[in-house]
């Protein structure tokens, strides 16, 4: 099996990257309602093997031992209140998630709508500018890329909150936010 070790990149909320023995290459592995699959070098149309229970235990463990980092990170981002028209915060955002990127080894590239894009793409942005985060993970040999997409922005709040809507708290082992 491809498995040699696990980081878990809790900025890509369902996903963990799995590490390929073969060329240290990272292999991205998608956990959604823990249906767990892994690259195993075959054709990339063929179906994919299901983990062994081993190497399912293998992930959770390591995914447990950046729980707290993880847990820390989805507070830092719930406390940056992006919301949505007008569309607020998004440079402190984006660069939130950059810094992370980069302490996991990523290399880390901004990119700023113009006045006019801004206009174009967002009309109800009341002008606030517009910036996007692009992380590389460079593996060492050619392999398919994945790509993962994601928003930063929230709708506004409205009533009805018995917490603080971008504390980030802890309640009952639940975060609780709207960022």
């Amino acid at each position: 099996a491809a498995h040699a070790a696990l980081r878990c990149a809790s900025l890509v909320m369902h996903c963990s990257i799995l590490r390929n023995n073969g060329c240290r290459e990272p292999c991205y592995t998608l956990l959604i309602h823990l249906s767990l699959h892994f690259h195993s070098g075959k054709d990339l149309h063929q179906m994919y093997e299901p983990l062994s229970l081993e190497q399912r235990a293998a992930i959770l463990r390591a995914a447990e031992t950046t729980l707290d980092e993880a847990v820390a990170f989805l507070q830092e981002m719930i406390r940056i209140p992006t919301i949505n028209p007008p569309g607020e915060a998004y440079p402190t955002c984006a660069r939130c998630i950059g810094e992370r990127l980069g302490r996991l080894g990523y290399t880390v590239e901004y990119i700023d709508l113009t006045p006019a894009e801004v206009d174009e793409l967002a009309p109800y942005g009341a002008g606030l500018p517009r910036t996007n985060v692009i992380g590389r993970l460079q593996g060492s040999c050619a392999r398919p890329i994945m790509h993962f997409n994601g928003h930063m922005d929230v709708v506004p709040v409205g009533t009805g909150w018995s917490v603080a809507p971008f504390g980030g708290d802890i309640l009952n082992g639940r975060i609780y936010g709207r960022g």
